[in-house]
């Protein structure tokens, strides 16, 4: 698996307008998952269409010092309805539980339809930049809902979920949980 391709996002702000930039990578290794490495063998032997290969970081340079963003992690990741599985690491700050419900505000996301949730597990790391913070957010997707050629392609479910909710933490963490928590409520 050390050649597969991940997709990571850069999300990108100039005066409060996003702008998504996709680059896939090769993947060198995991953000954090390996402390809950344990954990996904047992999860993904519960996988009626076998484990997923999604994997996706998304970031943000976020004009916060990270003294600030990690005060407020537990509180926003709580609101998001995700649970800390491990205390903070040298790895990463906060490794939600797995988590196997959709991400809030997605129920009504025409990407998913009948399917059901995946699963998904949500590292957040923080990089100390000056006075500002690049805040990566990971997702792994627990479960497979299509075929595997299916599922690596621009726009699956899987892809979308992975997207969503790295997209949902980060829009939280940057002070827009409104936005985060009811994405499909703006026309």
């Amino acid at each position: 698996m050390s050649g597969d391709v991940i997709w990571l996002w850069v999300l990108a702000r100039y005066r409060r307008h996003y702008t998504l930039i996709s680059l896939p990578v090769l993947r060198a290794g995991t953000l954090a998952f390996g402390l809950v490495g344990p954990l996904l063998p047992a999860l993904r032997a519960q996988c009626p269409g076998g484990p997923s290969e999604q994997l996706m970081t998304v970031q943000l340079v976020i004009g916060q010092r990270v003294d600030r963003l990690k005060s407020i992690t537990d509180s926003v990741m709580r609101v998001l309805e995700y649970e800390r599985a491990t205390p903070p690491s040298g790895q990463a700050f906060y490794i939600a539980a797995p988590r196997t419900t959709w991400p809030l505000g997605a129920d009504r996301a025409p990407w998913h339809g009948d399917v059901a949730p995946p699963g998904t597990l949500v590292a957040v790391k923080f990089d100390k930049r000056g006075d500002s913070t690049r805040v990566n957010v990971q997702v792994r997707v627990i479960c497979a809902v299509s075929t595997r050629e299916e599922s690596r392609r621009y726009m699956s479910t899987e892809h979308m979920l992975a997207l969503f909710s790295g997209m949902q933490v980060i829009l939280a963490l940057d002070g827009e949980l409104e936005t985060a928590l009811h994405p499909y409520d703006r026309q």
